[in-house]
Order: C-alpha cells, then structure tokens, then sequence
C-alpha cells in the first residue's frame, strides 16, 4: 500500500535507487501502509534535516523515530547492552584493535612488533585517514557503531557532543549548529569517517543511541532475518566474541541448518513450541517469544541473561 504522501517518493526512487524500492515493497511497513515519510519526516529544527522535494526529512533515522510507532521495542532497545556497544571505542576493553592488530618491522636485523595505533595508519596498507586507522572505521565501528558527525565549515567536524541535544533531541548550541557545512541544495554533509553507519551501539546526533537497521535491514525489516543466527553471526564473531562459531558447532547450530526448513521462518508469529520446536537460534532464547511467558518478545538480549562471565563477581 503506497500513502499518498510518499507516492511521488516510490515513483522518484523507483527509477533513481530501484532496489531501496524493491526492498520496501518486500516489507511490513509497505504491507500496512507505512511509507518513506513516515519514517524519514523530520523538524526543520532537527541539525540533519533538509528540504527535499516539498518534505522536510532526514537521511538517519534513529531509534528516536521508531519510537513513534516502536515504543516498548525502543525503550528496551535503549535499555540494552547493545545500545551502549559504541562505548567500546577508545576504551580499554577495545583490546583487540590498540593491542592485538599489530605488524612488525625490523629493526637492526631483527623483526620487532610494532603496537597498533588505532589513530595512526594502517600498517601494510596506503590508507591513513584523518580520524582513525581504515581497519577501525570498516571493521570495529561497523558493528559497535560510532558517533555520527557532520562536515564543518572550517574542515572539521559535529557530533552530538557539540550539539547538545535536550529531551526532546533537538540541539541546544547555536555555535555548533553554525558550523555545518551543506551542500547547494542545503542538505547537511556527513563526514566521511562517521557514515554509513548502521552500528548496533551508534551514537546519533538526537542523543539516541543505536541503530535498528543493524538487525533490521533498511529498508525491508525482514521479520524472517531478524530471526536467523547468521544476523547476530555479523557481529558476534572472531576471537575475542567466538558466539557464531560456537553455535554453529553446537547441537542447537548442526539442528538448525539441518531443519530450519522446518521452522516457519515467515511466519506472521515465531513462538517456540506453537510455531516451530525444531532447533532455536539466538533469536529464541535472547529475544523472542515462547509459549511459557505467552509469546512476549524483548529487544533487550540481556534480559533474560541471569549471570555474566566478564566482572570477577560472577
């Protein structure tokens, strides 16, 4: 169903981005009548917001926008370790990127480690960007996420630190809001380093943090992708978070790939042990609904999780 108000929108972008359309059309919103202005309207307050074609929009949404519609999902997802996840960066736990991702030179004969420098070049590649090491930018703020920031005037840059957003994610300094720099047709710019940016933890110019396309793929929030292991495996992988691996070599992982055939995947409902009981994925326990607590579903993934093994406490 195409709302009048984004009519002229799916016409427009059906020729210019076909896919973004194709995706759309594919999704729940299209199916209920949700369009691209529903989503992408904004106040001409807003810092990103811009002028296109009769609507005041913005190119980001937020978990602040799906709130509109997502309100218990978004409180939750705020309330989650996954919101905070752009935390990491440039703290000590980011272990892996300062310390580990190191390389060598050789010094007087010998080979020597050289620490990595998470704001310095990438060794062995000709990269060296103004704001961090490329290694950074498209490997651990693609899933932790970052700060998004816009292009100042002076060759810097704006984020919500400058900003100040109150309550209501409106900025609250005039001298950072001055600054941004546009292109002709008034559309703030986002710096090079900061977008796209669809990291779980981002750090959003509204003072929101997250982002809901990290699980729900813009722009066709597939119900059926949220609900398979390989969308957590995005992230949850590698060394120092091994969760994909060890699932897939599990009984719950070997089942799965064996019978998720099986596991109404598309169903309009997921509630283990009314709609399938074939194998659960991370979905079932952290998030989704089962028939002992009436099918509620979380956004918080930690919810349920009674015990860590990160503080010595545990």
């Amino acid at each position: 169903v195409i709302p009048a108000s984004s009519r002229a929108c799916v016409e427009c972008h059906g020729q210019s981005s076909p896919a973004i359309i194709d995706h759309w059309r594919g999704s729940p919103h299209a199916r209920k009548g949700v369009g691209c202005v529903d989503c992408h309207k904004a106040d001409k307050d807003d810092v990103d917001a811009f002028s296109h074609w009769g609507h005041t929009i913005a190119t980001v949404i937020t978990p602040r926008d799906c709130a509109q519609c997502h309100p218990n999902e978004s409180q939750e997802f705020q309330r989650s370790h996954h919101a905070a996840a752009g935390q990491i960066l440039a703290s000590l736990d980011n272990f892996l990127a300062e310390t580990v991702e190191g390389a060598s030179e050789e010094v007087d004969g010998k080979r020597k480690p050289i620490l990595f420098n998470p704001h310095g070049g990438t060794p062995g590649m000709m990269v060296n960007s103004v704001d961090g090491a490329a290694s950074v930018i498209v490997g651990c703020r693609q899933c932790h996420g970052s700060k998004v920031g816009l292009e100042t005037i002076d060759g810097g840059m704006v984020t919500v630190d400058d900003l100040k957003p109150g309550p209501d994610g409106k900025p609250t300094n005039t001298e950072a809001i001055a600054k941004i720099k546009k292109n002709d047709d008034g559309k703030p710019l986002f710096h090079f380093s900061t977008w796209p940016n669809t990291g779980i933890g981002r750090m959003n110019l509204d003072g929101s943090t997250g982002s809901c396309s990290a699980c729900h793929s813009r722009h066709d929030f597939s119900p059926r992708r949220a609900r398979q292991p390989e969308n957590c495996g995005k992230c949850h992988l590698g060394p120092d978070h091994p969760q994909k691996e060890i699932y897939e070599e599990s009984k719950h992982g070997i089942a799965y790939r064996d019978l998720r055939e099986s596991m109404n995947l598309d169903g309009e409902t997921w509630i283990l042990g009314k709609d399938y009981s074939q194998a659960p994925t991370c979905a079932t326990c952290h998030m989704s609904g089962h028939t002992r607590n009436n099918g509620k579903v979380t956004h918080d993934p930690g919810q349920r999780i009674s015990w860590t093994n990160r503080p010595p406490l545990s």
